[in-house]
């Protein structure tokens, strides 16, 4: 009989304000939220997750810190627009992951990928393509950014 090769479960991250509901999970959530949302998340939660004050309004470079003193070197961000801004605009991704989809989508308030913000190197820094895989009809582009906003290649 073989051995079962163990893997690690990733360490669940929510970010927010408030919590409504938290779902029973194998290994206890981080939940990241300001220094006022913490004190009430830790009186509606008690011991089913770990909260995790990170300023006034959510420093994200203090969260980063925060899961490198736990440990954990790698994290993958999926968020809205919101979080997106942030991250990028800090200049906190070292990879971006975006799937392109066959579907237009023309609605004036539909969801951007951004909000309008000051990005490292502004409208003129290029991001590297170092991947592209196709799903189905989605394909699937793996950017990281450049040192040097001219450079081309």
């Amino acid at each position: 009989m073989g051995r079962r090769r163990q893997t690690r479960r990733p360490t669940r991250l929510i970010v927010r304000g408030r919590c409504r509901h938290l779902r029973c999970t194998r290994t206890k959530p981080i939940v990241y939220t300001t220094d006022a949302g913490a004190e009430k998340l830790h009186h509606q939660l008690g011991e089913l997750a770990d909260i995790a004050a990170v300023g006034d309004v959510g420093d994200f470079a203090v969260l980063l810190e925060d899961l490198g003193d736990r440990g954990i070197g790698q994290l993958m961000i999926e968020g809205g627009t919101s979080i997106h801004t942030t991250v990028l605009s800090a200049g906190l991704a070292d990879e971006l992951h975006l799937a392109v989809a066959p579907l237009l989508v023309g609605q004036a308030d539909a969801p951007r990928f951004v909000n309008p913000a000051a990005f490292p190197g502004g409208s003129r820094r290029r991001m590297q393509l170092v991947d592209v895989t196709q799903i189905g009809d989605v394909a699937l582009l793996r950017y990281r950014p450049k040192n040097d906003s001219t450079q081309l290649s």
